[in-house]
């Protein structure tokens, strides 16, 4: 069909870079009372679990907030000595304790994580702590595994348990290098390096090397979180409509997670990236260089710090949930921004609230214009679902006469609208999404393979979403029983009707798997998919893919 397509363009800018508005930010555009109207909306209390918000400008405090309780029972309000457990963020601490160790000599972060774990398997692929750091390993998420065999305990936490997994379970998710998954295993594995290599537990290690010199006072890194907040401070989840106190029982994932601070100590952690101090420099260099897979594109992430751009602007950011709290931190270096938001309940959105507060601080978009373009595509043959290696499902479908990318439950729901750019070659079909991100069909012999993008993801790299071509499946075929003496799992697999499957783990669970297309299957509701093969199936979710359980009858 013909479709008129109205594309904005912004003045200066060039296809295929980051978009970035002429205007600087002004200290008097900033209004605190904007904040607070962003968190009215929120409808916080103060005797419910809370929520503490700090916004740095230029190294100066220009906002903070604290609402809400730090602990039901005692009802203490969250102060500005309230300590928060960080989560994933703690990963930055981990990160740097290794860099710290090869600084002093003491590894290379391009050796073999045997030498430094030597109880570690051979996975027959070379890893290297660089590997660990990036998230680039290609070694599954042990957690996430035993979470899809609903084997997850809180006594398989230690590392322990992650060596005796690890001796019997070989396999990677990917070579090493090939691409990014967030792994907390490969951090937890770093904890244990730190540990090996400096003699001394990784709590003494970050306090001598990380909290003492930056007088992080109330920081510090521990297993378990009874330990680690010593003024009661405890988190809850929300349950028909009463929040429940979130039982500390867990330890942390140490490595992973572990790290217990207040948002004014963080802020000193944070200072020491835009004015690190002789001792830190080269590490905190380190720590923001973005890695290169092995195909020389980007990974957007360094040594536990996500590398992107949000909305014209470079990010350095991270965000953490561990035992029903909640993290976001970013930083925008060129305009002297960081924010913080940390809540007390799983059931709050302090990711969402960092992104409202970050933007109004950046500065509007001028000298817009609106130029026609008339094109040619058959947008029929654009619409679908298409799935990435990292198991990332992305639905294209047609709104108004334009193309979007809509939420995978409920296509009414836009999450980026695309605008068309132009064709390249007759194999590339290019479009811009709302935030600004080029997305590139590939089409051969005129029918459409899939789309290059690295939009709408948290961890941003450029990644390719294979079609899902919407075809029949002999899914009768498919029935059968499924196990892996590696996996030590089996699963069943019975036709339910003529699009659909049921998995059955064991005898009074089911699931139902719906057909997205291709080969590949999803558990409904959940993010776990299930691509088929003549001879096995392999089995995954974002953090953890390839699993693999061949048919035996």
């Amino acid at each position: 069909m013909r479709i008129v397509i109205l594309l904005l363009f912004i003045a200066q800018t060039v296809i295929g870079q980051t978009m970035k508005p002429e205007s600087k930010f002004e200290k008097s555009a900033f209004n605190s009372a904007d904040i607070d109207e962003i968190l009215t909306k929120y409808h916080f209390k103060q005797n419910n679990p809370g929520i503490s918000i700090m916004v740095v400008k230029d190294g100066e405090v220009v906002y903070k907030k604290n609402i809400g309780v730090s602990n039901l029972q005692t009802q203490n309000p969250i102060t500005d000595q309230t300590i928060f457990n960080i989560g994933s963020v703690s990963k930055q601490f981990t990160a740097f304790c290794i860099l710290k160790l090869a600084e002093e000599g003491k590894l290379n972060l391009e050796d073999s994580i045997q030498k430094y774990i030597p109880e570690l398997p051979s996975f027959g692929e070379k890893i290297t702590l660089n590997h660990l750091l990036s998230n680039t390993s290609g070694i599954p998420d042990h957690l996430e595994v035993l979470g899809l065999k609903n084997q997850f305990n809180i006594n398989r936490l230690g590392s322990d348990f992650l060596l005796d997994f690890f001796k019997q379970y070989h396999t990677l998710s990917f070579k090493p290098g090939e691409r990014f998954s967030y792994c907390n295993t490969g951090y937890m594995m770093l904890c244990m390096v730190v540990e090996n290599v400096s003699g001394t537990s990784i709590e003494m290690y970050a306090d001598e090397h990380i909290f003492k010199p930056l007088k992080m006072q109330s920081a510090k890194f521990t297993t378990y979180e009874s330990d680690g907040m010593p003024d009661g401070t405890r988190s809850y989840y929300l349950k028909k409509n009463k929040f429940r106190l979130q039982k500390p029982t867990q330890p942390n994932a140490m490595g992973a997670t572990g790290v217990f601070c207040t948002l004014d100590d963080f802020k000193k952690w944070d200072a020491n990236f835009t004015h690190p101090t002789i001792a830190t420099k080269n590490i905190v260099a380190k720590m923001k260089k973005e890695y290169v897979f092995n195909n020389g594109d980007k990974s957007g992430y360094g040594a536990g710090i996500i590398l992107k751009p949000y909305k014209g602007y470079q990010s350095e950011e991270h965000s953490g949930g561990w035992n029903s709290f909640l993290v976001q931190f970013r930083r925008l270096p060129e305009l002297g921004l960081s924010i913080f938001v940390a809540s007390t309940s799983v059931d709050y959105q302090p990711f969402k609230i960092c992104n409202e507060i970050t933007d109004l601080f950046l500065p509007k978009v001028n000298n817009a214009e609106i130029v026609g373009s008339t094109i040619d595509i058959d947008f029929n043959g654009l619409i679908g679902n298409y799935l990435d290696a990292n198991n990332v499902i992305q639905t294209v479908v047609s709104k108004n006469g334009a193309l979007a990318i809509s939420d995978y439950y409920d296509t009414s729901k836009v999450i980026q609208n695309l605008l068309y750019l132009n064709i390249v070659e007759d194999s590339i079909i290019q479009f811009i999404d709302s935030g600004l991100d080029t997305l590139q069909f590939v089409r051969r012999d005129n029918i459409i393979k899939g789309f290059h993008w690295k939009g709408s993801t948290y961890f941003r790299f450029k990644r390719y979403y294979e079609k899902l071509e919407a075809t029949t499946f002999n899914i009768a075929a498919l029935n059968g029983k499924y196990s892996s003496k590696e996996m030590k799992y089996s699963f069943s697999i019975k036709k339910k009707n003529s699009n659909q499957l049921i998995l059955k783990p064991i005898f009074f669970i089911t699931y139902t798997l719906d057909h997205l297309g291709s080969n590949v299957f999803k558990v409904k509701n959940e993010p776990v998919y299930l691509r088929f093969y003549k001879d096995y199936v392999s089995v995954g979710n974002e953090w953890t893919s390839n699993l693999i359980l061949p048919k035996v009858k």
